[in-house]
């Protein structure tokens, strides 16, 4: 049985505590979050915790950056495929439903965003992770105008914005009491509009 490195276990630590963090800032909100909790969840001590991150803020911010990028980078490969542009969108879409698939991730967004307004401190640090997204975003947006083989709008940094705040309003939509199933088409309805309009 092969040892695990130091990196990958941080790693694999790293993970397990961002999944419980999300689920427990979903369901209590920023301030009834407990670091107790969260480890207690992600089956680790609170030194773990305290081993990887300085507060709930800290965790906060990493969680919305993992789950973030890892979406936008699976949409990235899927735009650097070969296959024609209807397909790649269709690989877009699956991807969307399995990002709103998990559990309580409106719900987590809505919070970062709350405590976000409640707390300048922790304002600067989001706002800092906001223009990280958009710019990321905007990276996506070319390369699926480039794909299709139509050219950017004036308006391109806007569209960008407009894209991330669309994902984030269709992913609170998504729970147990509505329908979610419409949301990866309207997502797909947006972005073959705005081609279309290119």
């Amino acid at each position: 049985m092969t040892r695990l490195s130091r990196e990958d276990s941080r790693s694999i630590t790293q993970e397990k505590l961002r999944t419980a963090a999300l689920q427990e800032f979903a369901r209590w909100g920023f301030g009834g979050a407990a670091i107790d909790k969260i480890t207690e969840s992600a089956g680790f001590s609170r030194g773990a915790f305290y081993a990887n991150y300085k507060s709930k803020e800290d965790i906060l911010i990493d969680v919305l950056k993992a789950y973030n990028n890892r979406e936008i980078q699976e949409w990235r490969q899927f735009l650097a495929m070969p296959e024609d542009i209807e397909t790649v969108l269709n690989y877009m879409r699956e991807s969307f439903t399995r990002y709103l698939g998990q559990a309580d991730w409106g719900m987590f967004v809505i919070e970062a965003q709350l405590h976000a307004k409640r707390n300048k401190d922790f304002a600067a640090k989001y706002r800092g992770y906001l223009n990280e997204v958009n710019e990321s975003v905007r990276l996506m947006l070319s390369a699926l105008y480039s794909r299709a083989g139509v050219a950017e709008p004036p308006n391109f940094g806007e569209l960008a914005v407009l894209l991330r705040a669309l994902v984030v309003g269709l992913s609170l939509d998504v729970g147990d009491d509505s329908d979610s199933s419409n949301a990866p088409d309207q997502l797909m309805y947006f972005l073959k509009t705005i081609l279309h309009q290119a």
